[in-house]
């Protein structure tokens, strides 16, 4: 099969298309025929040197194959996988210290990082999905374990993340405090309203605010959220923002003393729906998908 390898950190010139064996899965992992992959954030930040530091504990260092979305048809699975059949097509996410992504003709994934492919559902605009949703997921349910009722603060809510995130609260049933461009808030406002419907718990309105707004609105009468949820390099929300703080952007060490650092070491299992029209808008607005 073919793949793109990073021999070194760099930018786009230090990738090589290179024929390799085609991976044997083991335990629960499946082995993906890809059909479409995306071009993260994660994937140029690892590229130039994301996590140098921290990634070589875990074994990942070059050369590698970048790519965390997968689209495509599951040809093979290891003696414990059992919630898919050979010849489904499922969407799923490569992990982050996996050193054979999704940049590569067949690739490798737990089977508890992928959802069935939903019908009517597009190769290309599901590639976008699975990264994003299990980041929020994790975030949320696996790291902060969120709960019904608490008010939780979103920045960046209408990127991949951030989208994933409001709605996957406003269905829960949190109180939901969001912030994201001013052109942005009628399509935030929408989504959450969306995902609140389907809500068997008592829903409660997002409350979408601009940065600009919600800087006033936090000088004014702060209010400390049982969560913060950070998807936005907006420095001015560093302070304005008092609560316990989860981190998904790169960050710098004078950041990390009042931040918490979100580790993707730990996904539960994905589960995928038909997703709205303008949720596809969202995350393919964030990464580039790719058809193999």
């Amino acid at each position: 099969m073919r793949r793109a390898v990073a021999a070194r950190y760099g930018g786009p010139e230090v990738l090589t298309v290179v024929d390799s064996a085609i991976p044997r899965p083991c335990s629960n992992q499946l082995l993906i025929r890809v059909a479409a992959t995306t071009v993260n954030p994660i994937d140029r930040w690892m590229l130039r040197g994301y996590g140098r530091r921290l990634f070589p504990m875990v074994g990942v260092a070059p050369p590698f194959t970048l790519g965390r979305d997968i689209v495509g048809e599951v040809v093979d699975m290891g003696p414990l996988a059992w919630r898919f059949y050979k010849g489904q097509m499922v969407a799923a996410a490569t992990h982050p210290t996996q050193v054979e992504g999704a940049h590569a003709e067949y690739t490798l994934c737990a089977e508890t990082a992928a959802a069935p492919l939903p019908p009517g559902l597009t190769s290309e605009d599901a590639a976008p999905l699975p990264f994003a949703a299990l980041t929020a997921w994790r975030a949320l349910r696996g790291l902060a374990n969120v709960k019904p009722g608490q008010t939780v603060t979103v920045h960046g809510a209408a990127g991949s993340v951030g989208s994933f995130a409001s709605q996957y609260l406003s269905h829960f049933g949190c109180h939901v405090i969001a912030t994201c461009r001013p052109k942005q808030i009628n399509r935030v406002k929408e989504d959450c309203a969306g995902a609140a419907a389907k809500s068997e718990t008592s829903a409660n309105p997002a409350l979408v605010l601009s940065v600009e707004d919600f800087l006033a609105c936090a000088a004014q009468q702060p209010q400390c959220a049982a969560l913060v949820l950070d998807t936005d390099t907006c420095r001015r929300l560093e302070f304005a923002s008092p609560g316990p703080r989860v981190l998904l952007t790169p960050w710098t060490s004078d950041r990390m003393s009042s931040r918490v650092m979100l580790c993707w070491m730990d996904w539960g299992v994905m589960w995928l729906t038909e997703p709205c029209s303008r949720t596809h808008a969202v995350c393919s607005g964030r990464a580039a998908t790719c058809v193999i």
